[in-house]
């Protein structure tokens, strides 16, 4: 349908109210009127424009796009829209996007266009700046040390680096149809999934913690996770950011530094800081009422005469034959431990005064046995029952257990009693 602008009243009015530039243009391309805007715009005065070439203001490089866009127009188009770079008085160029409608007469024949450009200066700028931002992250996320990934609100991964999946064996295509939910160890999973949905509720906007990943080979890994939380504008949860450390060898590392801390050099039995902290709980066990618990002191006998003719050597030789008779008969959640020079303790769980008697004296038959005969023991025995008072206290009661064993001829198992707290 052929439409005119030039019947229509108050047209320039509303040209003029418009934030963005009007202007119309005979079939050539000329112009025939320009709102004021085109001076905030372009830097020209409207009469400046007035019956010059819309392509005398157009850059060099994209005369191209504009008469292709004319040429739309002449040839039966009804509105084009086209960007470039119009030409400022001041010398430089504007970044402007035209709308142009085609006005016909009644031959259809094309009687004028009406033009309305933008400044597209802004946009583009943030457009640019937005794209810069999500090159640099690009960069940084698949430059990263450690292991990154965008993961869905539901556990998925959207977005992975090369890094995350050396560490889990998997590639970005196969941990696209996982979850993180079926990679974490089955004991760490709540620990996990408690934070992330503190995460949505919004009451934590990160957090951090120490897990386990199966690898696709089947292998357990530790990791250190790091998540925070993308919102929409809204505030409504978009996805999370999460970045994985390996940390097994770490791990690996903590777990042998606390071993050589908590063993015997010589007998690989536990230390008595670490028989120490087992006495400790086992005292708490009994308070809270749990199932029978017995302690029991070894001390081996005439060990200095071992030691003064043979030296620190057989010493330590019968020593060591001493840790491993213990070591093979104490079973888990039992300890043996080596607390002093000839003195060695054990906890025994789960036994009554008789199962723990009985196991003492295999103990001193099997330490006379394995050390044939160079070596007995005396051994004192507490069941650890009750209202049990401190660590000490308790020592103190199966320490006076195993001298009298010893006054009464050494080589046996005499039992004693740890009195319960005083009120």
């Amino acid at each position: 349908m052929a439409i005119s602008f030039t019947n229509i009243d108050g047209f320039e009015l509303l040209a003029e109210t418009l934030g963005e530039m009007v202007s119309r243009h005979a079939p050539d391309g000329s112009y025939t009127y320009a709102s004021r805007v085109a001076k905030t715009l372009f830097g020209y005065e409207p009469e400046e424009l007035l019956g010059r070439s819309a392509y005398e203001f157009v850059h060099p490089d994209d005369l191209e796009d504009v008469r292709g866009a004319h040429a739309t127009l002449l040839s039966g188009g009804e509105v084009i829209v086209v960007r470039y770079r119009h030409l400022h008085k001041s010398g430089g160029h504007v970044e402007s996007e035209a709308t142009a409608r085609a006005v016909r007469d009644a031959t259809g024949a094309l009687a004028e266009v009406i033009v309305v450009r933008r400044d597209l200066t802004e946009r583009l700028a943030v457009e640019r700046r937005a794209g810069l931002a999500q090159r640099v992250f690009e960069a940084a996320f698949h430059a990263a040390p450690h292991g990154v990934a965008i993961v869905g609100l539901d556990g998925s991964f959207v977005h992975v680096n090369q890094k995350l999946t050396e560490i889990v064996g998997y590639s970005a295509a196969e941990l696209a149809d996982i979850t993180f939910q079926e990679i974490t160890h089955p004991d760490d999973l709540g620990a996990d999934l408690a934070q992330v949905d503190a995460l949505l509720a919004a009451e934590i906007d990160s957090y951090e913690l120490e897990k386990r990943y199966f690898t696709k080979a089947g292998h357990l890994i530790w990791v250190l996770l790091a998540v925070a939380i993308v919102r929409e504008e809204d505030g409504s949860p978009r996805h999370f950011i999460a970045q994985v450390q390996d940390i097994s060898e770490r791990k690996r590392l903590e777990a042998h530094t606390y071993e050589l801390a908590n063993r015997d050099p010589i007998t690989s039995l536990y230390n008595r800081r670490r028989f120490e902290e087992e006495l400790r709980r086992a005292i708490a066990h009994s308070r809270e009422g749990g199932e029978g618990t017995a302690l029991l002191l070894l001390d081996l006998d005439r060990f200095k005469i071992v030691n003064d003719s043979g030296g620190h050597v057989a010493g330590d030789r019968l020593i060591r034959k001493v840790g491993r008779a213990l070591d093979e008969r104490v079973a888990a959640p039992g300890i043996a431990a080596r607390i002093g020079g000839d003195e060695f303790a054990v906890i025994l769980h789960n036994t009554d005064l008789a199962q723990a008697h009985a196991l003492a004296e295999e103990l001193r038959v099997a330490i006379a046995t394995d050390t044939g005969g160079d070596c007995t023991v005396s051994i004192g025995l507490c069941p650890l029952l009750g209202d049990l008072p401190d660590a000490e206290t308790c020592f103190r009661a199966v320490d006076r257990a195993m001298y009298r064993a010893k006054s009464q001829g050494r080589d046996q198992v005499v039992v004693g009693q740890v009195p319960e707290r005083r009120a």
